[in-house]
């Protein structure tokens, strides 16, 4: 759903092609701009074109500066001695990029997409922010997992979270890709929906979770419920500092029947702020229920 491109820093080199990539990338288009290397934006600075005015080149520097939420972090491999081009197709060997975007492709390389001939019915090019997978924890986890390896605070949110092997099965899979990143978490919380005394929920929290969490990690658990006249508990999502998805049906497993499907939508920037301001926010619509349950994991 998330497609990760190798964008040639010198495709940047005036306002029209700056113009052009940066507004069909991001995760509302279904398209990231791998920061390969990490000075990615500092080679777009120094292959600018000499022939460009200082309004437009100001221009462009304006832009870049709030490029980073279309950015994909990537620790791969860069050998200073060769170009680009030829580290981007290395690293592509290492680990695929969904294409490499350049001016020239001298090696006739298949992953190659030439710049000037990128256009929204390239095949290469195709994104969706919208795909069917199978409730199968694995696949569900695979769905999201650029998102979750590169986030540093994930919120779950699904009301009807239970202990059951519905439920631990798919958090157990989205937070082995999780662990997968590396990054140091500010934040991972599962927010559902309080029903009666949450005094038996919450102890058996604490005796059946940690074995579904890894070990690196530390999960809290919030219960909600719902204000009078207010807004109602019953979407579900996974929101992350940057990003947003929703799941059709839920972030439970249906593992019996392997027939059974669920949507996983991007949610666009506007989307995304509003949900998080409702759930995750200190200006959130629902009321806690007691403190965040904190889970240490032990898988």
């Amino acid at each position: 759903m998330i497609k990760e491109y190798a964008l040639d820093p010198s495709l940047l080199r005036n306002w029209k092609d700056l113009r052009y990539f940066l507004e069909t990338m991001g995760v509302t288009q279904g398209r990231l701009i791998a920061r390969y290397p990490k000075r990615w934006k500092a080679l777009v600075y120094e292959g600018l074109s000499e022939e460009i005015g200082d309004v437009e080149r100001k221009r462009i520097e304006e832009r870049l500066s709030t490029v980073n939420e279309k950015l994909f972090p990537r620790r791969g491999r860069w050998d200073d001695q060769v170009s680009w081009l030829e580290n981007a197709e290395a690293e592509h060997s290492r680990a695929p990029f969904a294409g490499i975007v350049s001016l020239n492709n001298p090696r006739s390389n298949p992953s190659v997409l030439l710049g000037d001939e990128v256009h929204e019915g390239s095949e290469a090019w195709a994104a969706t922010t919208q795909i069917e997978v199978r409730r199968d924890p694995k696949v569900m986890a695979d769905s999201v997992a650029p998102l979750l390896r590169n986030s540093q605070e994930i919120v779950f949110i699904d009301p009807h979270f239970s202990l059951t092997a519905r439920y631990t099965s798919t958090l157990a899979a989205f937070l082995k890709v999780v662990a997968q990143g590396g990054l140091t978490m500010r934040r991972i919380q599962y927010l559902c929906k309080a029903s009666g005394d949450p005094g038996p929920f919450i102890r058996n929290c604490m005796v059946v979770l940690p074995r579904y969490v890894r070990k690196e990690l530390t999960l809290e658990v919030i219960l909600l419920k719902e204000e009078p006249g207010g807004e109602k508990l019953h979407d579900r999502f996974i929101l992350t500092d940057r990003w947003g998805v929703q799941f059709s049906i839920g972030l439970d497993s249906h593992i019996k029947d392997q027939a059974t499907n669920t949507i996983v939508s991007l949610l666009s920037d506007e989307l995304w702020s509003s949900i998080y301001r409702k759930y995750v926010s200190d200006q959130r619509m629902f009321e806690q229920v007691g403190a965040p349950i904190r889970i240490r994991g032990i898988a």
